[in-house]
């Protein structure tokens, strides 16, 4: 095959345009076929992506090198014929991945394309161990299984010792704790090749599988030369007999001082991290391989929710603000509040889910023999980890947290959240997979988003986005899905939806982009918070009436009402109370209102006037008509809930007219008798602005 046959065999989307090739850059996501492929004048294959993509990128993502661009030149110098496949499968046996070993004892990695043909990188995939699933039943039989540095070795352990062995893909260097999940109860005996990378390599290993497997050991091959393997002891006349005398002469592992230098000794160099892109299961909202938090109240439809998005992700269906599908996958469930049988399959079967690609995951072996249990966090992560590679899911929903959180987490401590938390993100990360946690709010009113979540802070600050279902201000029957937190892009908008009867279960219809933000959605006050806001505010303008009373004076007397020091400090921001000092710098600090005040809980206060909105001196309206000019109003219109939203200068908000629906300005801090410009009336007193 020559080269150009060779590169366009192995990339996808091709489109032939004139004397040269577009495709889709196998080194980045691409929709778009960005990727041109022509040949020089020395028939050398030409690689551009249009997207910016490194040259060197394309071609490794190709399985390729360089030399294997430019045309033989006759004497089978730039010729590399494939000497070797390795088939890596899952548990019951279906192709995932191999390692194609060249002649000139290169290698590279593919996987199968669905279309008969190969990718050539292991990208969007989780690798598994090599001989999968006769370590699974190896295990169950309580056999000892090698871990080798390489395929050639597992099979020659296969053929002459009779040995279940495994590696992983890619060599030294390159295990995945996630492997380590495969092991968990074996009997592991690790032989690493005779040589600096290999002993690491072999170290690495052992402590990734400490506490996991049942035993673990590593063992030293006597009489192999540098950089020499298995085989080559094999080769030596190295035994069966003889590797069991080694195994039974080799200590157990134990983690010492001296060894985790040997296994990382100063972190990880950032010039051996290769940067990757951030990769979304729902495009602004939901990463993965990450940890998303959605917070919300009992009754909202956050289950209804959690379970639409897993019938999108089974069926790979689009999310809703997203035009782009995206690959069908498999979802987990932990959900300790709703039946499956009543409610959760209902729910999944009127949003469309394939349920032959969801997974509830409900009891776990307990230690005693024949007992189940629910799951719990983080003890039995590697359960968890088993039921996503079951699925090959791309989803795990926990419905909600605290439910599963084991008795030894106390869900208000940090430290203890923390922890578990970060072992649920390190599963994320090893399988790709987006947890999505669903948290009840806690009972605090107003105040920031990000903190009303139930539970420690360290929840959210554990995730890299953060999700709110609540109640629509504007719309009881309507449901607002804001973000947050969004650590990897910027905030999406915030989407509405709502929950309709379909024959006895609730199915969700999105309806669209809404303007609240989470901030907005919690701002809402309860009754009896309102009343007291609105009694503070009386008893501030009261005190404050006459003039000027020293700060110390006036928490005083708020304390002497039953008002709260937290209460006080929000009827103040409400009344617009100014605060200052009275003098130098030993001076008390006074409050006072202002000129004229409008109260955000309803009650109308004027310095020197009354408190039931009658109208103030002239002075106020020729301040409004002032700001009544109509360059501030052009361009604008009225949104469905009626509301404008805030305007970037002077402080003032734009509604509607009660009478004619026309925009009036209204600034914050002031109470005068508005008169709208278009139906040259006063507004009604009670209007609701």
């Amino acid at each position: 095959m020559n080269s150009l046959k060779s590169v366009i065999s192995r990339l996808r989307g091709v489109r032939k345009q004139g004397d040269s090739y577009i495709a889709l850059c196998p080194a980045h996501e691409d929709h778009n076929r960005s990727l041109s492929v022509s040949v020089g004048t020395q028939g050398r294959v030409l690689l551009k992506c249009h997207a910016g993509c490194a040259f060197e990128d394309i071609v490794s993502a190709l399985g390729l090198e360089v030399s294997d661009l430019f045309p033989d030149n006759g004497n089978g110098s730039n010729k590399r014929e494939i000497a070797a496949v390795y088939d890596y499968v899952t548990t019951d046996g279906k192709l995932h991945h191999q390692t194609v070993r060249y002649d000139n004892k290169s290698f590279t990695q593919r996987r199968p394309d669905g279309a008969d043909g190969w990718i050539w990188n292991l990208k969007d995939i989780t690798p598994v161990l090599y001989n999968l699933p006769q370590v699974t039943k190896a295990i169950q039989e309580g056999r000892i299984i090698l871990v080798l540095e390489g395929e050639k070795d597992c099979d020659n352990a296969k053929m002459r010792l009779g040995a279940v062995a495994t590696t992983n893909p890619m060599g030294a260097g390159k295990w995945r704790d996630h492997y380590s999940g495969s092991l968990t109860g074996a009997k592991v005996v690790i032989i690493g090749d005779n040589d600096e990378p290999g002993r690491k390599h072999a170290a690495q290993v052992a402590a990734s599988l400490y506490g996991k497997a049942a035993s673990v050991k590593i063992v030293e091959l006597p009489g192999v030369p540098e950089k020499g393997d298995l085989s080559d002891w094999l080769s030596a006349g190295g035994t069966r007999d003889g590797l069991k005398d080694l195994i039974r002469q080799a200590r157990e592992f134990e983690p010492t001082e001296e060894a985790t230098p040997a296994i990382n000794p100063t972190g990880v160099l950032l010039s051996e991290v290769v940067p990757e892109k951030v990769k979304w299961l729902w495009p602004g909202r939901i990463p993965q391989g990450k940890l998303t938090v959605l917070d919300g109240d009992p009754g909202l439809g956050k289950s209804t929710a959690t379970l639409f998005i897993a019938a999108c992700v089974s069926q790979g269906r689009p999310l809703p603000g997203s035009d782009q599908g995206v690959t069908a996958a498999g979802v987990v469930l932990l959900s300790a509040e709703d039946g499956l049988a009543d409610t959760i399959k209902p729910r999944l079967m009127v949003a469309g889910a394939d349920n032959s690609r969801i997974l509830a995951l409900t009891e776990v072996p307990d230690s005693e023999p024949g007992e189940m249990r629910p799951p719990m966090l983080p003890d039995d992560i590697e359960a968890i980890r088993c039921a996503i590679k079951r699925v090959d899911a791309k989803l795990l929903i926990i419905d909600p947290l605290m439910a599963f959180l084991s008795g030894d987490v106390k869900g208000n401590r940090d430290q203890d959240v923390r922890r578990a938390l970060h072992r649920m993100a390190q599963l994320a990360e090893d399988t790709g997979a987006a947890v999505l946690v669903v948290r009840h709010l806690n009972k605090s009113g107003g105040g920031n988003a990000i903190y009303r979540g139930g539970g420690s802070i360290g929840i959210i600050a554990a995730a890299r986005s953060g999700l709110l279902v609540a109640k629509d201000p504007d719309d009881e029957a309507r449901r607002v899905l804001a973000s947050t937190k969004s650590n990897l892009c910027k905030s999406p908008e915030s989407l509405s939806f709502y929950l309709e009867d379909f024959g006895g279960t609730p199915r969700l219809v999105w309806d669209g982009v809404s303007a609240h933000n989470a901030d907005s959605l919690l701002s809402t006050l309860s009754d009896e918070e309102s009343n007291a806001l609105q009694e503070a505010e009386e008893v501030l303008s009261d005190i404050l009436s006459n003039g000027p009373v020293e700060a110390n004076e006036v928490k005083k007397q708020a304390k002497i009402k039953n008002v709260s020091k937290r209460t006080l400090e929000r009827a103040k921001a409400n009344l617009g109370v100014i605060s200052r000092k009275s003098g130098g710098p030993r001076a008390p600090w006074i409050w006072e209102l202002c000129k004229f005040a409008t109260s955000k809980s309803g009650s109308r206060v004027a310095k020197g006037g009354d408190q039931k909105g009658n109208k103030q001196t002239s002075s106020s309206e020729a301040i409004i008509n002032t700001e009544f000019s109509s360059q501030n109003l052009t361009g604008r219109q009225i949104s469905s809930n009626g509301t404008l939203g805030n305007l970037k200068s002077s402080g003032a908000k734009l509604w509607p007219c009660p009478r004619c629906g026309k925009p009036v300005k209204v600034l914050y801090g002031i109470a005068p008798d508005i008169h709208c410009e278009h139906c040259k009336d006063q507004v009604p007193e009670g209007a609701s602005f």
